[in-house]
Parts: structure tokens; sequence; C-alpha cells
């Protein structure tokens, strides 16, 4: 099991491994785990809706995967997870129904491979659905860095404190007066009260004067560090700017820039290179782009497991070669239509009348153990 809090609530609780989201027992919110493509960081997402979303940590888009699959990786997880915590505490019964409850985990673990394995290839197979429910376009607003300014904060500074009271012996009593000497010892312990009092307040006074320089060292560089900060978003949102003129005015650079962030915001499964390289031809409004294609080892080897009680192995189905190269070859094809539509869908104004698309493969040539680009041709 793992342990979980909601971002919502901030409540405890514990979900199976493996589980792909869950719903908070305390408030009811469904929370999902989707890590994003490029930095593998893992995102929490509210709602069982299904859509896009960009990476708080590297501002890359990503896709949600649908909902249908996540409720059968969350069901898998859970059958496994509760045939493992069955199979725990069987120790302390029979063998017979260890071994029963043993077998049951084991085919609980071949299944939930499965369900992970037919999710990896349901989104091989529906690489170029992922785009068609989507607008490609990007507004030039939207690809500035937001202003991130932060209060100061002095969490680790030291906390004011109160100055020392001064408390003063109390007048004596009748009885007290009474007695040989009572006004001079009485002013002796309230010379003593004072005299205590002053040394406390001094070593409070210096005490607060440290804490006030600390407290005045500590806003002056957060205020440095938040004007660096906005002078270096500033630049950014001038960079934008200049390079809007530039797409206006159809600058090669400044229309290759724009392009390729319309691919980098594309959402792939992991394990697409997502590279390329391209030239934009303002006379003719051609784009030339060469794209690195997913390789071939990308395809699953294994079709199916399944779990042997006989040998007490979980056995793999290899995928037929056929239906390996047929699933790579629509692969190339999608991943070819995804790119071109894209393109075209983010240009607006007749930007580009031609995209000329060049596909490649990066294999490594067994002979001299180089890395080398090969065409792929239809």
């Amino acid at each position: 099991m793992a342990d979980v809090v909601c971002p919502q609530c901030e409540s405890a609780q514990r979900i199976p491994d493996g589980s792909a989201g869950y719903r908070c027992r305390s408030c009811q919110t469904f929370v999902r785990f989707v890590p994003c493509r490029r930095c593998a960081n893992l995102i929490s997402l509210y709602g069982p809706g299904e859509g896009f979303f960009r990476c708080p940590n590297c501002r890359k888009k990503n896709q949600v995967p649908p909902m249908a699959l996540t409720r059968q990786v969350n069901a898998a997880a859970k059958e496994a997870q509760r045939a493992q915590l069955a199979f725990e505490r069987s120790q302390a019964l029979e063998e017979k129904e260890r071994k029963r409850l043993y077998t049951e985990s084991r085919i609980a673990e071949a299944a939930l491979k499965n369900e992970q394995l037919q999710h990896y290839v349901t989104q091989l197979e529906t690489v170029l659905e992922g785009t068609l429910d989507r607008d490609d376009y990007l507004e030039f607003e939207d690809l500035k860095a937001p202003l991130l300014g932060k209060p100061f904060q002095a969490q680790d500074l030291p906390a004011p404190e109160l100055p020392p009271a001064l408390i003063l012996p109390e007048e004596p009593s009748r009885i007290v007066r009474l007695r040989r000497g009572w006004r001079e010892r009485h002013a002796e312990e309230v010379l003593a009260a004072r005299t205590q009092h002053a040394a406390a307040a001094e070593a409070w006074e210096r005490r607060e004067q440290e804490r006030i320089a600390l407290l005045a060292s500590a806003e002056k560089e957060h205020e440095r560090a938040q004007q660096d900060l906005n002078r270096e978003i500033a630049r950014q949102h001038r960079e934008v700017d200049e390079i809007h003129a530039g797409f206006e005015a159809d600058d090669p650079s400044a229309v290759v820039w724009y392009f390729s962030e319309v691919l980098r915001a594309s959402s792939y499964p992991e394990g697409f290179p997502q590279q390329f390289k391209m030239a934009f031809v303002p006379e003719s409004k051609q784009l030339v782009i060469e794209y690195a294609l997913p390789p071939y080892e990308l395809i699953p080897e294994v079709a199916s497991r399944r779990y042997v009680k006989a040998k007490d192995e979980i056995f793999s189905t290899s995928r037929p070669m056929t239906q390996r190269k047929a699933l790579y070859a629509s692969l190339v094809s999608q991943v070819s239509l995804r790119t071109i539509h894209e393109l075209f869908e983010a240009a607006r104004l007749g930007k580009l009348e031609t995209v000329v698309f060049n596909g490649y493969v990066e294999t490594v040539d067994k002979a001299t153990g180089r890395r080398m680009s090969s065409p792929v041709e239809d």
C-alpha cells in the first residue's frame, strides 16, 4: 500500500501500489497521477475529465489519459493489492489455503502487467486521435513566462521577543515594618530588582537590534531576488514580443521558433524522441521539417503474460512479427499525419501553404557502433 495525502483537503489515506488515481475518502475529490512526458514530474490532477494540462515544472503541455484506461489500471492495481494483502494474511492459515491465495496474487500480478501493457499499446494505437480534439494554435501571450511575485516571509528568522518586565518587591507589611532596618533591606531588594531588570533589558535590546538587522537584510535580499526575477521575466516577454513581430513579418527564424513551440507542446507517450529540425521559405510559405520518428523497439515484443502454477512463473507470449510491423507502420503514419496536422492547425491567416515532412529514425550501426539517421520511406 502507498501512503498519500489529498492535495485538496490534506487528509492522509492509503491506496494500492500501481494506482493511477484515487477518490479522497474525506472530500470525495478524484485525484489522478499523470507523469510529465518531458521531466517525469508526477502531477496530481483533480477530477475525472480528459484533456490537456501544462506541467508546472517544465511548462510542457501533456495529454490526460482517458478515464477509462485510468479506471482499468486502478481496478487491476486494486485487485493485485487485494490478492497480495490476502496472501500476506494467509501466513497463519493452513498450507493449502496459503497456496491458494498465493496463486491468486500471482494471477492478479500477471493481470496487472497485461492491463499496463494494453494501456501502453492503446496509447500507441491512438497517437493521431490525441491531437484531433484540441486546438494546436498557440497564443504568443501564453508563451510568456508567468509573473511569479512572492511575498516576503521571515520563516527562518528569530521571532520577536517581549521586553522583560520590571518586577519590584512588594511593600513590607506592618509586621515587617516593626523590625529594625526594614527600610534598608527593602531598598536593597528594590535596587537588586532594578539592576537585574536593567541587565535583562540591555540583553533584550541587543537581541532585538540583531533581529531587526537580520530582518532588514533578508528583506533587501528578497527584494533584490524579486527584482532580478522580474527583469528576467521582462526580458523573456520582450523576446516573445520581438519574435511575435518577426512572425507577423514572415521572418524565418521567428516562424521556425513558433512552430517549434507548437511541436514541443505536443504530448506523446514515453519513449518518443520528439526531435526535429525545420526551415521556413517565406516566398512560398513552405515549411520543411526533418522529424525523428519513434524507433521500432518502441513496439512491445510481449503480447501478454500468464501465470503458470506448476512452475510458479509468469511467462510471456511474444507478439507476432507481422503484428509488430503493422503497429509500427501505423505508428509512423500517425506521427507523420499528426505533425502535419498540428502545424497547419497552428497556422493562422495563411501563414503556411506547404509542409514538406521528412521522417527519419536514429539507429546504431552494428559495424561501427555509431549513431546514424535512416530515412523512413512510405
